[in-house]
């Protein structure tokens, strides 16, 4: 059996540096910047961690929004990656969580994707009745860092996600599943 790792390293860092005016008493650049340098949000998952815990190889796909604005991404019939290139792998969720997930949209889409539960056996990735909106050129990822995946288990009558947005409209998805 394969080995599967994710790692999950969130971080953002800002910066402003004052000009000699804003802050005269300032002899140099160094003197007049300020750093926002939040904490790294880190973490690896892999088949032995303890909790949060890989299970499953990566899901990746290009969802293409369709007809009446919407697609639904059944969560037990999912790409999985591949070697060789041209070969085909679908993975079943059922009996697991998403433990970290990146949606990218690109900047040529004519609007925002929204990533909501599912019409029918509704999925509720967010939240009970919460959707995420991205707009072209943006990416929303995150992950299950110090505690079990909050998200529900893949079941039956839980395993949809529905990607809502403007027909011919694009989302890269990556799925992560576990425990």
């Amino acid at each position: 059996m394969s080995d599967k790792s994710l790692t999950i390293d969130l971080k953002l860092t800002g910066k402003e540096v004052f000009s000699s005016a804003e802050a005269p008493w300032a002899k140099n650049e160094n003197q007049r910047t300020l750093n926002s340098a939040n904490k790294n949000n880190r973490a690896v998952l892999d088949d032995s961690s303890t909790t949060p815990q890989l299970a499953l190889a990566p899901c990746v796909q290009t969802v293409t929004v369709g007809g009446a604005g919407s697609t639904s991404v059944d969560l037990t019939s999912l790409p999985g990656l591949v070697l060789p290139d041209d070969a085909t792998r679908t993975i079943d969720g059922t009996g697991y969580k998403i433990v970290a997930a990146r949606f990218k949209t690109p900047s040529d889409n004519a609007g925002n994707i929204t990533i909501k539960p599912g019409l029918t056996n509704a999925y509720e990735l967010f939240g009970t009745s919460n959707e995420v909106d991205i707009p072209p050129g943006h990416v929303v990822v995150f992950g299950a860092i110090d505690a079990a995946a909050a998200s529900p288990t893949i079941a039956a009558g839980v395993k949809e996600i529905e990607v809502d947005g403007t027909v011919g409209d694009t989302v890269d998805m990556e799925l992560y599943l576990g425990t």
